[in-house]
């Protein structure tokens, strides 16, 4: 049996590594949906901060910070992440980028209100 060419070689050399490198890049991504990316969130941020254990929380990430208003988002940057435990009244602001907690305050969610029935008046 005879070898390929030497171009035709590195070529499949260049094609497997490439790939290689591709799967490998992809594998270590961070992840960016759904349980996953709350959980690589919560890992990060338990390095820094005591999370509470009771209760799973809702992630938010800061695409716009024009649209935020109250003192607590003041210095907040887009990209930032925040965890809310509605349940324990805590909201954490955290900014990958530096892998540090920006703030930690007290956070109060309201039930949305029950849609009123109309009825003959």
């Amino acid at each position: 049996m005879a070898w390929p060419s030497k171009k035709l070689l590195i070529l499949l050399v260049t094609v497997i590594a490439t790939g290689l490198g591709l799967f490998i890049w992809q594998s270590h991504r961070a992840p960016t949906t759904g349980e996953a990316a709350l959980k690589a969130v919560k890992s990060k941020i338990s390095k820094h901060y005591v999370l509470p254990a009771d209760e799973v929380p809702a992630l938010a990430t800061v695409t716009d910070t024009s649209k935020l208003s109250t003192p607590f988002f003041k210095g907040t940057k887009n990209g930032d992440q925040v965890l809310i435990y509605q349940k324990n009244h805590v909201a954490i602001i955290y900014r990958p980028s530096i892998d540090r907690i920006v703030s930690v305050g007290p956070v109060s969610i309201d039930a949305p209100p029950t849609a009123l029935k109309q009825g003959n008046q």
